[in-house]
């Protein structure tokens, strides 16, 4: 596709000497136009009409990097390279002067933002199921399942924390500053702070104050345009890029860890969005030394692929440890009983072969109990953490899409944000500017009182309540009222995945972030840096180790020289063990890396000799220890298909496998176990899973199937066919398309 050229922008950067660009008015059909309506619409590459000049322009600067760096290298850039930040530059402009925004893959979503969205998707969704649980007619799919005895996953926490602060912590710091700006009386700022002054001062004096705030939260909310004439965009100076974070656009990038990857390369808002909410979950965990270790056990219950099966709430934990999943075991009724029994002492506790247990047994057993009963709490702990982080990051998400709709999605008539406003702070307008200050004062102070002394009666009222309305949190969940129909970042992504698939036009591999490889998987890096912390250099151990040096002070002594060096070989020599250990025979990669894991007899024999083509149909994968690819056929021809083919047989008649994806029923991504995510978090080194289970059930096995269905809808009836892949290439790509094509509905596990 064309790109476009550099929007001009003037100022006292140095010249910068540029490459020859076109200035022709040129057009390019996005894969998805907005809301899929204009199947064909050309989309104007310059729709602002800016005048492109080959020596006019000044890119913008990537943080760490120097003009006179950018304008040695932007004369040998790569083309792609520079049309990037070309079109970074359109869309700041665009979003600056209000007009709508024109990506060149998706019409009605800028570039930039589509890619960072399904980098985030790729770290977000691991593990999906079809049909979902429990999911409201005419809502997005892709919601959180409801089976019971799902597990933790660190790194779903991990993503739902960066999706937090993308959305919370990125808003509160623009909304601080904003308030900043405010109180500056600046001199650019005066008339506005002045009639904000005068507007507070004059509602203060009728005593409506409240009211005239959630006036104006009415009049943002519903009129997108009020938000830049209330609050003005300020252009960045030259050279500097848009910030995320800064309404005065003075301070640009502020991501603090990481540059960028090339001089001429900067970040635009999404990405700063994104950079700074992965520096700031890298922060914390680091802050904890290590505590999280990336990695995962081997799972338990409904988070393994494989049918699912309800669980009551008042069954005994237990059961669910013991892997005794299926009901076949005839004990299972007695062991509720068993285990108060033995609680209670009425019962004596045996070995397996029935003996009575000696003293010391009974201790083993008791720490035993007691380290399980503490892993349960902590992993139930963080699972209500991950569910809590995720479950807010939603409803953020769904909050900023009604607010400022996408153009690529068919949003819901009226728009959300007249519903908000109407159901929510309407009303609150009302009462706040009808009923006076002393009633409320009364009002809150009864409410106490109630909520103090009135227990009983409340605890009654909650019973009741819920035995009535057994569905009352359904209907208090605002994605069912006030914002049904409005997605998350990742429904989105999956919509337009699956329009894109059904013009046969699948959407592109998201490429990396614009930031330097070597500074983030440095600041990924999880193990302690022992030689750091110890100050072991280069032959050198410190300024404490002078002490018997030849009396300068300054200079170490040869002995500590020696023995500093022989120090740094050991702990080398170590980390270079868990390094292969972590890769060996190991279904893993290690992330943003290019040199291959283990060894070259791990390469030929265990690992996937396929070559990529790099194509959206074939991915190199191994199938029981045979290489092969990974095929997806998707025309008009016939139905879609994903087969598996041998490098030795390439026929698609001798595939050992095929399957039709419309039978396709879950997907589920393999992490790190945790025995080599310690042994990575030792070499540091940053290690990703490579291998993909697909479950398949036949039609006659969806339609006869409980789960989804009935008053239980978590009870599963068939298992299905499941297939299990190691040494996937380019899995992300992969598993995207097989959410897209079949046409299912899906929740995430």
């Amino acid at each position: 596709m064309t790109t476009p050229a550099v929007t001009p922008l003037t100022g006292a950067v140095p010249p910068v000497p540029s490459k020859e660009v076109t200035t022709t008015a040129e057009t390019t059909a996005p894969i998805l136009p907005a809301k899929h309506a204009d199947a064909s619409a050309p989309v104007a590459t310059n729709p602002d009409g800016a005048q492109v000049g080959p020596d006019s322009h000044v890119l913008p600067l990537g943080s760490a990097t120097h003009p006179q760096e950018q304008a040695d290298v932007i004369a040998d850039a790569p083309d792609g390279l520079v049309d990037a930040q070309v079109e970074k530059v359109m869309a700041d402009r665009r979003d600056e002067l209000g007009h709508e925004p024109r990506g060149k893959v998706v019409d009605g979503l800028e570039d930039d933002v589509l890619w960072a969205m399904m980098r985030r998707f790729n770290t977000q969704i691991n593990h999906t199921l079809s049909p979902p649980t429990k999911l409201p007619p005419g809502e997005p799919d892709l919601r959180p399942s409801t089976l019971p005895e799902v597990p933790f996953n660190s790194d779903i926490l991990r993503s739902n924390a960066e999706r937090v602060f993308a959305t919370a912590g990125v808003w509160s710091i623009y909304a601080s500053r904003e308030a900043l700006r405010l109180m500056s009386w600046d001199r650019r700022e005066r008339l506005r702070t002045g009639l904000f002054c005068t507007g507070y001062f004059i509602s203060a004096y009728f005593s409506l104050v409240i009211p005239t705030i959630v006036l104006l939260l009415i009049l943002l909310t519903t009129v997108p345009k009020s938000r830049k004439f209330l609050f003005p965009p300020v252009p960045p100076p030259p050279g500097v890029p848009a910030s995320a974070t800064d309404p005065l656009n003075k301070k640009g990038d502020e991501s603090a860890l990481a540059g960028v990857g090339h001089p001429i390369e900067h970040r635009s808002k999404a990405e700063q969005v994104e950079q700074q909410a992965w520096e700031f979950t890298n922060a914390v965990q680091r802050f904890g030394m290590r505590v999280v270790v990336g990695g995962r056990g081997k799972g338990a219950g409904n988070g393994e692929v494989g049918r699912k099966v309800a669980v009551d709430d008042d069954d005994d934990d237990d059961s669910a440890d013991s892997g005794e999943l299926d009901g076949d075991n005839d004990d299972d009724e007695d062991e509720p009983a068993r285990h108060a029994a033995l609680e209670h002492g009425e019962l004596e506790p045996t070995d397996k072969d029935g003996k009575p247990l000696t003293a010391k047994q009974k201790r083993k057993l008791k720490a035993k109990e007691a380290r399980e009963k503490r892993d349960a709490a902590v992993g139930a702990a963080a699972k209500a953490a991950q569910d809590g982080l995720g479950g807010f990051a939603d409803t953020l998400e769904v909050f900023a899409n009604a607010l400022s709709p996408p153009k690529c999605y068919p949003m819901p008539h009226p728009a959300a944000r007249v519903k908000l406003a109407s159901a929510i702070l309407l009303p609150i307008f009302v009462v706040t500017a009808v009923v006076p200050a002393h009633i409320w004062a009364q009002v809150f102070s009864y409410a106490f009182g109630f909520g103090f002394f009135g227990q009983p009666l409340i605890k009654r009222g909650i019973t009741t309540f819920v035995t009535y309305v057994p569905d009352w949190q359904e209907k208090l969940d605002l994605r069912n009222s006030i914002f049904s129909k409005v997605p998350t970042n990742a429904q989105l992504v999956l919509y337009l995945a699956r329009v894109a698939e059904s013009e046969y036009e699948p959407l592109p591999s998201p490429p990396p972030p614009p930031t330097s490889k070597e500074s983030k998987n440095e600041l990924a890096k999880t193990g302690v840096d022992v030689e750091a912390e110890q100050g072991i250099t280069d032959g050198v151990a410190g300024k404490d180790s002078t002490s018997e040096g030849d009396g300068e002070g300054d200079q170490p002594s040869l002995k500590h020289k020696v023995a500093a060096k022989g120090t740094k070989k050991f702990l080398g020599g170590l980390r270079l063990a868990a390094k292969k250990a972590a890769t060996f025979r190991g279904d893993v990669q290690i992330a943003d890396a290019r040199q291959k894991v283990g060894n070259k007899i791990d390469r030929v024999f265990y690992q996937s000799r396929a070559k990529d083509t790099f194509t959206p149909e074939e991915f190199p994968a191994k199938l029981d220890g045979t290489s092969g690819h990974i095929v997806i056929a998707h025309s008009p021809e016939g139905p879609a298909t994903v087969s598996f083919r041998t490098l030795r047989k390439p026929d698609p008649s001798a595939a050992p496998f095929e399957a039709q994806l419309v039978d396709l029923v879950e997907v589920k991504k393999h992490g790190v176990f945790i025995a080599r995510a310690v042994l990575g978090w030792a070499a540091a080194i940053n290690l990703e899973g490579m291998g993909l289970e697909m479950r398949f059930k036949t039609h006659h096995e969806r339609l006869t199937d409980g789960i989804g269905k009935g008053e239980d809808p978590h009870e599963e009836t068939h298992e299905g066919q499941l297939w299990t892949f190691s040494h996937v290439a380019r899995r992300d790509e992969l598993f995207l398309r097989l959410l897209a094509i079949g046409g299912q509905k899906w929740e995430t596990l």
